[in-house]
C-alpha cells in the first residue's frame, strides 16, 4: 500500500474516532492534510518529482503542469522526496527469479539486503 494512501486511511480512521455527535472534520485536521497529500500525489506529485530530474526550476514545473499547483505545493513535494531520499526509503532495487518452469519475476528489495 503506498505511503500516502496509508496516512490518509489513518487519519481518516483517527477522525471518525474523536468526531463526536457534531459529525463532520475540524478545519486544519489531520484527515484534511492527508486528503491533501493523497490529492497531491495522485494529481500532480509524479510529474513534478520527474521534471525536477531533469533539471527544471519551480517556476518551469509550475509552467508545464496541467494541474493548478502552486510554488510552495511543488517545493513541498520536493522537499519531501529529498527527506525519504535521505532516509533511504526510496533505495531499492528489482531482483529477477526465475521459477522452475523458467517464467521469469521480479520483486523489489532494499539494496543492502540485495547486496548480500
Amino acid at each position: 500500500m503506498d505511503d500516502s494512501l496509508r496516512e490518509f486511511l489513518d487519519a481518516m480512521e483517527a477522525e471518525r474516532e474523536s468526531v463526536g455527535a457534531a459529525g463532520g472534520a475540524p478545519a486544519g485536521s489531520a484527515f484534511l492534510g492527508a486528503l491533501g497529500r493523497m490529492t497531491s500525489e495522485a494529481a500532480y506529485a509524479p510529474a513534478v518529482r520527474h521534471l525536477a530530474e531533469m533539471g527544471y526550476t519551480t517556476e518551469e514545473i509550475k509552467g508545464q503542469l496541467l494541474y493548478p499547483a502552486t510554488c510552495e505545493q511543488i517545493e513541498g513535494v520536493l522537499r519531501e522526496s529529498r527527506q525519504k531520499a535521505a532516509s533511504g526509503e526510496s533505495e531499492y532495487v528489482y531482483v529477477k527469479d526465475t521459477d522452475k518452469y523458467g517464467k521469469p519475476t521480479f520483486r523489489r528489495v532494499r539494496k543492502s539486503e540485495a547486496d548480500k
